[in-house]
């Protein structure tokens, strides 16, 4: 399964998570469960 890097800024912080997903849209959704209210962004890693 490909690895993608989420970049994600909140009012907790910013950071990088790695997170292995089918494609870049199913890692910012499963991202998003950690950060409900940041921005989110993936790419390929």
């Amino acid at each position: 399964m490909p690895q993608f890097a989420v970049f994600f800024a909140d009012g907790a912080g910013f950071g990088i998570e790695m997170v292995q997903s089918l494609d870049a849209a199913h890692a910012q959704d499963i991202a998003r469960a950690q950060h409900p209210t940041g921005r989110l962004s993936a790419v390929p890693a």
